[in-house]
């Protein structure tokens, strides 16, 4: 079939509350999507060919052999992450009953810092989605944010074998989102048994939760890069203990972190910014007893330092995602406070960072 030239982007994420609790059974988090944004570009070609800026490959030739999408280069998990995502797609196509034909991609953008340094944003959450929706859309379907979520969400967990999917879900739908994670083991019965793709995404994903949320008029987000990039993976590995041996203490920050939760997530429904700050404080709170049950430095110095000066500008500020480094997250009702936390954080030698909510989710153009 002909494919169209399409435009695809998507936005990264950061975690207002509710991180580690999300990969318990049913336990919310609120994540937002911020407005840096990947890009990628389909386009019909004579053959397969990959390009990414921020890898430094250009019209790198791909087979497609096996029906299967394969970059001729090295084991790159970046590029092998691609192609997961590739592969799925295709799958779905196929499931379909559409033909594949030949085309080029290209992957603009990065979520990190100029010097390379990434900063938590869920950059390869984000290339997901726009390489699932740009094929879709470029084989002539028209994706909404479920469908684009769920061929997202099953390439991230073919590819890393873990994760809750919330940064898939920040980028396909943007905006705030209460989020549930789907069951894992659910996921990987059913393709054990062999439902295809098309069956996967069109059936319903136990326990998966999925509210988009409103944003007060009034509410200011403010994000500061600590300088220091942290593996999520591993710290995830590091709290596992306590969460495994379900101790006092995690049971505690479960029960912490859900009431925050959702509380923050019932005043960014109502459009209250108040309400949002005081909830975002009580996530705080959840995540330094989740640290004290864990032994792990969850909110570093750094990010200590971060949220202190926004209680003192009038906001709250906590750590964003796994924490140990990357940014903090803050709220403020009104503009001013955080006008005053900014040039706080660069007094501690913290980075302000440019970065706001974004609304939109994957966006398609031609």
């Amino acid at each position: 079939m002909t494919i169209r030239t399409i435009v695809a982007s998507a936005p990264g994420k950061l975690v207002l509350a509710g991180e580690y609790a999300v990969l318990s059974p049913g336990e919310p988090a609120v994540v937002v999507a911020v407005d840096a944004r990947i890009t990628v570009r389909v386009r019909p070609a004579g053959a397969y060919s990959f390009s990414s800026e921020s890898l430094g490959l250009t019209d790198l030739p791909v087979r497609y052999e096996d029906e299967r999408w394969v970059p001729e280069t090295g084991p790159a998990p970046r590029v092998a992450f691609a192609a997961t995502a590739v592969n799925v797609v295709l799958g779905y196509l196929r499931d379909r009953g559409l033909d594949v034909s030949p085309f080029s991609l290209e992957i603009e953008g990065a979520l990190e810092s100029t010097g390379g340094a990434k900063y938590g944003f869920g950059s390869s959450a984000a290339v997901s989605v726009a390489l699932v929706g740009g094929l879709l859309a470029a084989f002539g379907l028209e994706p909404d944010a479920a469908q684009v979520f769920k061929l997202a969400a099953l390439a991230h967990h073919e590819a890393q074998g873990s994760g809750s999917g919330l940064d898939v879900a920040a980028a396909s739908y943007g905006g705030a989102i209460r989020y549930v994670a789907f069951d894992p083991d659910w996921l990987n019965e059913r393709r054990a048994a062999g439902d295809t793709v098309a069956q996967l995404v069109d059936g319903a994903w136990p326990l998966l939760g999925i509210e988009p949320l409103g944003w007060p008029d009034d509410l200011a987000l403010g994000i500061g890069w600590t300088g220091v990039p942290a593996s999520t993976s591993a710290l995830i590995k590091e709290v596992a203990g306590a969460r495994s041996g379900r101790s006092p203490g995690y049971a505690r920050f479960l029960i912490q972190s859900r009431q925050a939760t959702n509380a923050l997530a019932a005043a960014l429904r109502d459009r209250d910014a108040q309400g949002a700050v005081r909830a975002l404080f009580a996530a705080r709170e959840a995540i330094r007893v989740l640290q004290e049950a864990s032994g792990v430095s969850i909110e570093t110095p750094a990010l200590s330092a971060f949220a202190e000066a926004s209680e003192a500008a009038g906001g709250a500020g906590k750590s964003s995602g796994a924490g140990g480094g990357d940014c903090g997250v803050a709220l403020f009702a009104g503009s001013q406070g955080l006008v005053r936390a900014r040039a706080a954080w660069e007094r501690s030698g913290l980075e302000a960072l440019d970065v706001s909510l974004s609304r939109t989710g994957l966006s398609l153009s031609r």
